[in-house]
C-alpha cells in the first residue's frame, strides 16, 4: 500500500493533534491543500477516513432509507385499508386493525431499543396514532377540529421521539406543530395567513422552529446539522413574506412585528455562521432571503417611478443577476479566507 501521508515537509511538525481526532472533509483537505497528502492519494485518503462511501456502504445505506420509507408505506397502506373500507368494517374492526398494529410496533420500538428496526417500528407507531384520532373523531362526531387533532398528534410524537431517541420523529413533530398552527390561525381565528390578526401567531411559529431546531436536539441527540437547517428554512420561510412586504412598502402596523422579527432573525444567523459556527447552507439561505427582498423593494422603485411593463421587467431581471452573482462571490471569498485560516 502506498504512502498516504506524506510528512516531507519545510519545517518540523511540533504538534499534530489532527491525527488524534477522527478524520473530518475539512481535515483532509488541508492537509491535501498544504501537500501534506499528495494529490495522487487524496482518493485513498478519503476512503480509509470513511467519508467516500464504497460498495457497502451504498447498501447499508440503501437499506435503512428502504425500512424507513417501508414503514411509511406501511402506515399509509394501513390507514387507507381502513378508509376504503369505512362502510364494511364494524367500529370495533376499524379501531382493532389500527390500535393493534400501532400498539405492536410501539412495543417493538421499547423491544428493539435504539436499533434501526427499532427506530422504524416508533416512527410507525407514531405516524398511525394520527389516523387512530381520526376514526375516533369521525366515528364519535367529538366535534374536535382538525387542528385540535393535528395538536395531539404533535405531541405524541414529541413523546415518542423523547422515548425513541429518534431525530425523525422530532422533525416529523416540528412539521405537525406548524400544520397545527396554520390551521388553528384559519378554523379557529378565522384569519389568513399574513393578514392583520395574524402576525403573532406566525411569529411565533418561526420562533419555536428556530429554537426548537437549534436547542432541544442538544439536549437528546447532540449537534444536528438536518434539524438545524431544516428548522432555519422553516423559520425564513415563515417570516420571508413580511420581508417582502416591507420591501413593497405594504406593511401594516402589526405587520411590522413581523419585519422586525425577519430582521432580527437574520442578523442572528448572520452572526451565529461567520463568528460562531459557520455553516455555509445557513449562511446562503440568509443571503437567498435577502435577495428576494431587495428584488422586491428594486421592482417597487421601478413601477412606482414609471409604469415600465417591459423594460422594467428586464431591468429587474438584470438587478436580480447582479446580486446573485456579488453573492455568490462574496460566499465564495469569506469561504476561501475561512480556509486559509483553518490551515494556518
Amino acid at each position: 500500500m502506498p504512502r498516504i501521508f506524506e510528512l516531507e515537509l519545510d519545517e518540523p511538525v511540533t504538534d499534530l493533534p489532527i491525527l488524534e481526532q477522527k478524520a473530518e472533509r475539512k481535515h483532509l483537505q488541508v492537509l491535501v491543500q498544504k501537500g501534506f497528502i499528495k494529490q495522487e492519494h487524496a482518493k485513498e485518503a478519503w476512503q480509509l477516513a470513511g467519508l467516500r462511501p464504497q460498495s457497502g456502504a451504498w447498501v447499508d445505506f440503501l437499506y435503512k432509507q428502504a425500512l424507513f420509507i417501508g414503514g411509511l408505506l406501511l402506515g399509509a397502506g394501513v390507514a387507507f385499508f381502513v378508509a376504503s373500507n369505512w362502510s364494511v368494517l364494524s367500529l370495533w374492526a376499524r379501531l382493532g386493525i389500527v390500535g393493534a398494529i400501532l400498539t405492536f410496533f410501539t412495543i417493538m420500538s421499547f423491544v428493539l431499543g435504539k436499533t434501526i428496526l427499532g427506530k422504524v417500528s416508533g416512527i410507525l407507531g407514531a405516524f398511525l396514532f394520527g389516523p387512530l384520532l381520526a376514526i375516533i373523531g369521525q366515528t364519535y362526531q367529538t366535534g374536535a377540529d382538525p387542528w385540535q387533532l393535528f395538536f395531539a398528534w404533535s405531541v405524541f410524537v414529541f413523546i415518542y421521539s423523547a422515548i425513541n431517541n429518534s431525530w425523525q420523529l422530532f422533525a416529523s413533530g416540528l412539521v405537525l406543530t406548524n400544520i397545527t398552527g396554520i390551521a388553528y390561525l384559519i378554523q379557529e381565528l378565522g384569519q389568513t395567513p399574513y393578514k392583520p390578526g395574524s402576525t403573532y401567531l406566525i411569529v411565533g411559529l418561526s420562533g419555536f422552529n428556530l429554537l426548537t431546531a437549534f436547542f432541544l436536539p442538544r439536549i437528546f441527540w447532540g449537534s444536528s446539522r438536518f434539524l438545524e437547517r431544516g428548522g432555519v428554512i422553516g423559520g425564513l420561510i415563515l417570516l420571508l413574506p413580511y420581508g417582502i412586504l416591507t420591501a413593497a412598502l405594504k406593511i401594516n402596523h402589526e405587520q411590522v412585528y413581523g419585519a422586525v422579527a425577519f430582521i432580527v432573525v437574520l442578523g442572528a444567523l448572520f452572526c451565529s455562521s461567520m463568528k460562531f459556527r459557520r455553516d455555509f447552507f445557513i449562511l446562503s439561505m440568509s443571503a437567498c432571503a435577502v435577495v428576494i427582498c431587495l428584488s422586491t423593494l428594486f421592482a417597487r422603485l421601478i413601477f412606482f417611478i414609471k409604469d415600465w411593463p417591459i423594460a422594467g421587467t428586464f431591468v429587474v431581471g438584470v438587478v436580480v443577476v447582479l446580486q446573485v452573482w456579488l453573492v455568490t462571490r462574496l460566499l465564495l471569498v469569506y469561504r476561501n479566507s475561512s480556509s486559509k485560516e483553518l490551515r494556518s
